[in-house]
């Protein structure tokens, strides 16, 4: 059932189905299937038996569309009834309410959920309920604590939830319209402040074991004890974070379903007791409640932590009730029942990661347990390499997972975890142990917690060790989600090895899915090539990339550089781990000003670089030194172009560069501005670069109509001192594109620039605007992608 409701929920987000329309398929299907039930009650007629199983298991499909639908359709009516707040963006508005939620991000930033009562702006003032998340500043408001249930009075200026300003971007925008939140902004002033008259002891128990932790660990183990223990990985600095994800060791900094694991496991050694009890299961049960929920407080409520309590809480009723061969069921009762609180938790990583886990190990792990023989498989080397096993079998069950969203794999892992994992079995109920009796002398608990200090500073190294290792993880790039229907029959293949019908049947599956993909691929061979063009959006900067027919990778120009950050490390990585990328053949930096090199220090470090273009201007800036620093260090051979080379990255396209003039005397960067055209079979590009009016007219004196291009990036931003008529008339562009920030102190885009594309071309766009750009041409049209 959880299976089929969830293919229902997922086709419904791929479609667009109408709302109506389901209900009714949806309502006919179910009326026939309660016809066949009864038709197959009264002739047990196997055929209609078998109608009707195929009836029903399309009613829950239907019905996991239909929920998915319909609960689209209640967060709509949602959004539209704050609506009044949103239209405010950049504004100050007065709320007031209940604060439902306060948490710290990893990296420090402080953020608030708000259930607002009341409203007002510039006098007025309305009574509407809605959440507002809230944002604190790094450095304001330092000395104040805010917990769920205190009620704030404060003065918010409102952003716009923005579409991803980039391809491959975290839609932030979606990801709070899931969690019902429409509106958001940044706390300008608190007016009011109060605190909970009475707070349920829950939320006290995260502060507490803090506190305890911060008694019983020094300076130098508490950080990694509050992730281990709490999942609170804010003091943990992002390099070390990475070097455990690397190690396949990121899961135990994350509260999850192995530290509840943890925590019940104490528990299921009690459960033969309680079987002699009479009303023993409700004892265990009632007890076991209690239990996970001071846990899943103690890690701040997360849905991982909450996810796992009640699966392990169905399980442990599974084994006190003595329903041994019913934990698959009772796994897929627990997702059925959150699917149906808020079906968009589908697609949530941290539920599908959790459930993928879970799977595996219940359906194939048995079948993969009884290759072993009873005689190693008891003994204390079999312990170990069960759990090596497990670890193998949950890492290969959730591979599609985890390279689907993170590109990495750790190879070393299963080894890893084959030594922390027993580690943690100790440290984790122990450590609880020590906090719950913090009362102790300190001297007893000291003594008592030095095998917990030893046990962290292990894991530490090993992690570091492990996760530094040069081959110990590797780089997967998943392109579509045929893997996954793939994965699941495999999966389901070995869980049903001793089933021969549901055996060969999962083998016609897979046959089928092979054979498919083969078409899919030798279809790809038959579509024509194409040139994909991206003018992305980082700010007031310039950055494109583009991916040739034979998947050459080009990038012209790297984005802005400011002392709060790059766009190497904000968009172009982000954006290129996202397509795959780890590798660019050619960067071609068009003049040395920071909005255009700012992100070329992050991309040497991270990428493998073939070779570095620029127009031989030379610039004194410490950003420009850097980036020269940094490619001799790399290997990477810096070249410079002038008018009339060809830049050769693929056969199938010409790169010729226009601009600039050698041995050009000029003090201007911008003059001196690599200028290039773009061929693809019928189609032209001009990228101009920041060329201004005297670097236009040098180049139309030269080039004339060989100008003409059906897409012009155009020069400067937009500035007026380009894109001047004359230049204009030659190209002719069916379409330009303007790469500036919203809000810039150049006044870009002048009016009169503007005023000037629109004489000489159909449609222009702005990065402002529209966030990325993404084209792409067949080599007979251009189109706009979104």
């Amino acid at each position: 059932m959880a299976v089929f409701f969830a293919a229902g929920i997922s086709f419904s987000a791929q479609t667009a189905f109408p709302f109506q329309r389901l209900f009714t398929v949806c309502l006919a299907v179910w009326l026939t299937w309660l016809a066949l039930e009864m038709t197959v009650r009264h002739k047990l007629a196997v055929k209609i038996f078998r109608v009707s199983l195929a009836a029903y298991l399309l009613v829950i499909f239907l019905s996991g569309a239909f929920w998915y639908d319909f609960h689209q359709e209640r967060l709509q009516i949602k959004q539209e009834r704050v609506l009044l707040a949103a239209l405010f963006p950049w504004e100050e508005i007065d709320v007031e309410g209940k604060a439902v939620r306060a948490f710290t991000t990893s990296g420090g930033r402080r953020i608030m959920d708000l259930r607002v009562s009341r409203s007002s702006l510039r006098g007025n003032s309305w009574r509407q309920q809605y959440t507002i998340r809230l944002y604190v500043n790094a450095g304001e408001y330092e000395d104040v604590s805010v917990a769920a249930g205190d009620y704030m009075a404060v003065s918010v200026r409102i952003a716009k939830l923005e579409k991803p300003s980039n391809p491959g971007r975290f839609n932030y925008r979606e990801y709070l319209k899931q969690h019902h939140i429409f509106v958001h902004g940044e706390i300008t002033g608190i007016r009011e402040l109060q605190k909970a008259a009475e707070r349920p002891w829950l939320f006290s128990l995260r502060k507490i074991v803090h506190n305890r932790i911060e008694k019983l660990f020094d300076d130098s183990t508490a950080p990694l004890a509050r992730a281990l223990l709490t999942g609170d990985r804010r003091e943990i600095e992002h390099h070390d974070q990475r070097i455990f994800a690397r190690a396949g060791l990121s899961h135990i900094m994350a509260v999850s379903g192995l530290h509840v694991g943890f925590i019940v496991a104490p528990f299921w050694l009690l459960i033969p007791w309680l079987w002699k009890w009479r009303c023993g299961w409700w004892v265990g049960l009632t007890a076991l409640f209690i239990l996970l929920l001071a846990y899943a407080a103690v890690a701040g409520f997360s849905p991982s932590v909450s996810r796992a309590s009640l699966m392990a809480w169905l399980l442990s009723m599974g084994m006190l009730k003595m329903w041994m061969r019913e934990s698959a069921n009772l796994m897929g009762g627990s997702a059925l029942l959150l699917l149906l609180v808020n079906p968009s938790q589908l697609f949530d990583i941290g539920f599908q990661l959790s459930y993928g886990a879970v799977s595996v190990i219940l359906l194939v792990l048995p079948v993969v347990k009884e290759t072993i023989p009873a005689a190693i498989r008891f003994r204390t080397g079999g312990r170990i390499l069960m759990i090596m096993l497990i670890s193998v079998i949950v890492q290969i069950g959730i591979f599609p997972l985890l390279v689907w969203y993170f590109e990495e794999f750790s190879v070393i892992g299963p080894l890893a975890n084959a030594v922390v994992v027993p580690v943690m079995s100790a440290v984790v109920p122990f450590s609880f142990l020590l906090i719950i009796f913090a009362g102790l002398p300190a001297g007893l608990v000291s003594i008592l917690n030095v095998p917990n200090m030893v046990a962290l500073k292990m894991i530490e190294r090993i992690a570091g060790f492990m996760g530094s290792l040069e081959y110990g993880w590797i780089t997967v790039q998943i392109e579509s989600g045929w893997i996954f229907l793939l994965w699941l029959s495999l999966a389901g293949f070995f869980a049903f090895l001793k089933i021969p019908s549901m055996r060969h049947t999962l083998v016609a599956v897979i046959l089928l899915l092979l054979s498919a993909k083969t078409v899919h691929l030798m279809a790809d061979r038959v579509k024509p090539s194409r040139v994909e063009i991206t003018v992305l959006d980082v700010g007031q900067g310039d950055a494109v990339h583009i991916s040739t027919p034979e998947g050459g990778q080009i990038l012209i120009d790297a984005g802005r550089w400011t002392p709060f950050g790059n766009s190497g490390d904000r968009v172009l990585l982000p954006y290129l781990k996202s397509k795959g990328i780890d590798r660019l053949d050619a960067v071609i930096i068009t003049h040395p000003h920071a909005d255009h090199i700012g992100g070329l220090p992050a991309l040497l470090q991270d990428l493998d670089i073939g070779i570095i273009y620029h127009g031989g201007y030379g610039h004194d800036s410490v950003l420009f030194q850097t980036c020269r620093s940094l490619a001799a260090e790399k290997n990477v051979e810096i070249k410079t172009v002038n008018r009339g080379d060809i830049i050769s990255v693929d056969p199938s396209i010409r790169l010729f560069v226009l601009g600039p003039r050698p041995k050009l005397e000029s003090n201007n960067p911008n003059e001196q501005s690599v200028v290039l055209k773009l061929a693809y079979n019928r189609t032209h590009f001009l990228f101009a670069g920041d060329a201004e009016v005297n670097q236009e007219r040098r180049i139309t004196g030269t080039y004339g109509d060989f100008l003409k291009s059906d897409l012009l990036k155009a020069g400067h931003h937009g500035s007026r001192t380009s894109s001047n008529a004359h230049f204009l008339s030659l190209v002719r562009p069916d379409m330009a594109v303007v790469s500036l920030s919203f809000k810039n102190r150049f006044g870009h885009p002048h009016s009169e620039a503007v005023d000037r594309i629109r004489v000489f071309t159909k449609e222009i766009y702005y990065t402002s605007l529209e966030g990325g750009i993404v084209l792409e041409s067949d080599g007979q049209q251009i189109i706009s992608r979104e």
